[in-house]
């Protein structure tokens, strides 16, 4: 774990800084970092090398060993029998859309861009790619997409046509747990922006999901009903719900503390002449869902991580428009290392030890 520490140093020793070229040469060293990373390190990697090695455009032969949506099948069968890629190549290929779509949306849409690295590296929204690739890299291919097309938002009603097409297009072809990301146009609604500039409605909801943590049952009296109206999804998140019924690895109630205490310390702080910031809206709907279904199962984090991920630039954004700013970075600061090192000792995703390829 030592590996992930240096890394971790690396970027704490420029906390409060704005290098102004730093931010490519930070980025240089998380590729490169990723990509020359072993393929143990990752406990996916074993599947997808499985379903690489007898992949071909032969749609029987898709999804051997676990489920993949239609677009990643086709894709991985193009770089191995069109482009001769091996797996590790592939493996590179995925972490490189993640990377560059992350790093361009930051670039042009952060406050702080490089605060928003510390983040993305802290919050371990980087070494979760490690091992959650094909939903990273759809991410990647999102993230891409918003920087490129939709700077100015969803304001005009064609933006919001082409958004949920897009959306539903990279959900249904890369990783179906994208589909969350089309609530995003509801809080461009003049009626939710109401709802959501209110600190009591947002403290309630944040504080009602937590409770949910510790009352699965509730829940779970109506995952029949959820499941029988779910088969849009397909197979792997039907299964979620039914392994939700049984499951006993949940959220951390820690965890979930640290997330809602977080969100709920922006809400009440943030300067209210800021708080119509989309990244807002969409991490506290993250965290919420993150309670409540996680409650369930800790699969269901999955889904929540697509809009969580927004967190990257929520923070940055809020070090600089919050009201007792010192104590508020602070707070961020602690949650961030608490978060880092929770995931690396507890070596989430199989991601300890670090080596790099051939070694």
């Amino acid at each position: 774990m030592i590996p992930y520490f240096c890394l971790a140093l690396v970027f704490f020793a420029f906390l409060g800084k704005k290098p102004k070229k730093g931010f490519y040469v930070f980025c240089v060293l998380l590729i490169l970092f990723s990509v020359l990373r072993n393929i143990s390190v990752g406990a996916d990697n074993i599947v997808y090398a499985l379903n690489y090695r007898v992949i071909s455009f032969d749609p029987n032969s898709w999804s051997a060993y676990t489920e993949m949506e239609t677009a990643y099948c086709w894709l991985m069968a193009f770089c191995k029998m069109k482009l001769g890629l091996d797996y590790v190549d592939f493996m590179r290929f995925n972490a490189l859309v993640y990377l560059v779509g992350t790093f361009v949306l930051v670039k042009r849409k952060s406050y702080n861009a490089y605060l928003s690295l510390f983040f993305f590296v802290f919050l371990v929204y980087y070494t979760d790619s490690f091992n959650i690739m094909r939903q990273y890299f759809a991410l990647g291919l999102f993230c891409l997409t918003c920087a490129l097309f939709f700077a100015n938002g969803l304001r005009e009603r064609k933006d919001v046509i082409l958004y949920e097409l897009i959306v539903i297009l990279l959900a249904y072809g890369f990783h179906k747990s994208l589909l969350v990301l089309c609530l995003a146009p509801i809080f461009y609604m003049s009626s939710v922006k109401t709802f959501f500039g209110s600190k009591k409605n947002v403290v309630f909801i944040l504080f009602f999901s937590y409770l949910m943590v510790f009352f699965p049952m509730i829940l779970k009296s109506v995952l029949p009903y959820l499941m029988r109206n779910a088969s849009f999804l397909g197979d792997r998140y039907v299964g979620y719900m039914s392994a939700g019924m049984f499951s006993e690895q949940k959220v951390s109630i820690f965890s979930a503390l640290m997330n809602t205490g977080v969100v709920i310390l922006v809400t009440l702080f943030m300067k209210e002449n800021k708080k119509d910031y989309l990244p807002f809206y969409l991490v506290v709907i993250g965290a919420v869902f993150a309670n409540i279904f996680g409650s369930l199962s800790a699969l269901f984090l999955r889904i929540s991580t697509n809009m969580m991920f927004f967190q990257i630039l929520l923070l940055p954004y809020a070090w600089y428009n919050c009201s007792h700013a010192k104590l508020v970075r602070v707070i961020f600061v602690m949650y961030s290392i608490i978060t880092f090192s929770n995931a690396i000792i507890k070596n989430f995703g199989k991601i300890v030890p670090y080596t790099l390829w051939g070694g």
